[in-house]
């Protein structure tokens, strides 16, 4: 079955979205800020691993005083475009703040050089912790030895105890995985409504992040159950796409060559959907697939490059909340667990979440 994407487009249901906000903005310094911040997150998670930790360096030397209190982010693997952009945005964020500085910790994706970061860093007492883990018990162990030492924990992994940590904010990976499956299962029983179909079908390819991690596993796990609901609808090629673009080309371009046609190319992040979209495109039926990434890309959806999104909320935005709270109150006691919900955002509804943000997200 081959289909029109256009026409699948507008059958997706509509979301919106938030961005960090300042308070006293005209309404031009908003819209300056709205265009920035897409123009961010298009540079920012384009940028490879190395750069982006070459930055993130950068930026730590330029504030390490040590008479500053010390907030810092330890993310589990910079390879992970999303974390990348959160870092930036926050060490951005951080500066607004009278004396702070802000470093950043990659684990690489290795438990090992996580935990050993982690034990480095209970000596140097930072004021807060941000951290999502790698997961293991000894980095968990480690990561309630620093909230006990004094330091404000805030864990951005739903993998966290909230025992462990000051606070906990997270996006469920089951759920931004469920939600995408959502999109895929409604716009295809409304097209098989449209043409007046008895049973509800397509043909589907699944570009995972990778094949090990957390998120991506629950990610999967969420999207095939959203598409048990319509048992015609089929998932006719699944691979990893590397979290990237070239990744995501190789992988549709062997799905192409195995299976020849399909209806619906759903990725993990923006970035794998971009690379099926190239490969697509090259095999001249870009306009015959839906093409769905996760994490956000707005810009990427105002052009065109995909056709839809699950939009992340970005964990570290609620974090660094929690720090402006902590230091203009001492006494401010976060909530345990915040969870964020993922939201969908195709073209139909692209100027709504644009005009929340310019709203301040309200």
């Amino acid at each position: 079955m081959i289909i029109d994407r256009r026409r699948l487009l507008k059958l997706i249901p509509l979301s919106g979205a938030s961005f960090i906000s300042g308070c006293d903005d005209t309404d031009e310094d908003k819209v300056a800020r709205v265009e920035r911040a897409l123009e961010t997150r298009k540079q920012e998670v384009s940028k490879p691993a190395v750069e982006g930790q070459k930055q993130a360096k950068i930026a730590e030397q330029e504030t390490d005083d040590p008479t500053k209190r010390l907030i810092v982010y330890a993310a589990a693997s910079f390879e992970d475009p999303f974390q990348r952009l959160q870092a930036s945005l926050m060490a951005k964020a951080v500066r607004q703040l009278d004396g702070c500085r802000f470093k950043t910790l990659d684990g690489g994706g290795s438990a090992e050089t996580q935990l050993h970061q982690l034990v480095d860093l209970q000596t140097q007492h930072p004021a807060f912790l941000v951290v999502c883990p790698v997961g293991t018990s000894s980095a968990y162990k480690q990561i309630d030895a620093i909230r006990k030492s004094g330091s404000v924990v805030i864990g951005v992994d739903e993998q966290l105890a909230p025992e462990s940590c000051s606070a906990v904010v997270f996006v469920s990976q089951k759920k931004l995985g469920a939600l995408a499956g959502r999109q895929v299962v409604e716009a295809l029983k409304r097209k098989a409504a449209e043409e007046a179909k008895p049973a509800v079908s397509g043909r589907v390819v699944h570009l995972t992040g990778d094949a090990v991690s957390f998120a991506a596993k629950a990610r999967s796990e969420g999207f095939h159950e959203a598409l048990k609901a319509e048992p015609g609808i089929i998932v006719v090629h699944e691979a990893p796409g590397a979290w990237s673009r070239e990744g995501g080309k190789a992988r549709t371009e062997e799905a192409l060559r195995l299976q020849h046609e399909f209806d619906v190319v759903c990725a993990h992040s923006e970035f794998i959907a971009q690379g099926a979209g190239d490969a697509l495109s090259a095999a001249q039926i870009r306009d015959r697939v839906l093409l769905i990434g996760m994490n956000g890309g707005l810009e990427m959806v105002r052009k065109s490059i995909i056709d839809a999104t699950i939009l992340q909320p970005m964990p570290l935005q609620m974090a660094f909340e929690i720090i402006k709270q902590t230091l203009a109150d001492p006494h401010y006691v976060p909530p345990a667990k915040t969870e964020l919900q993922p939201e969908a955002v195709t073209p139909a509804n692209l100027d709504a979440v644009i005009g929340r943000v310019l709203r301040g997200g309200k």
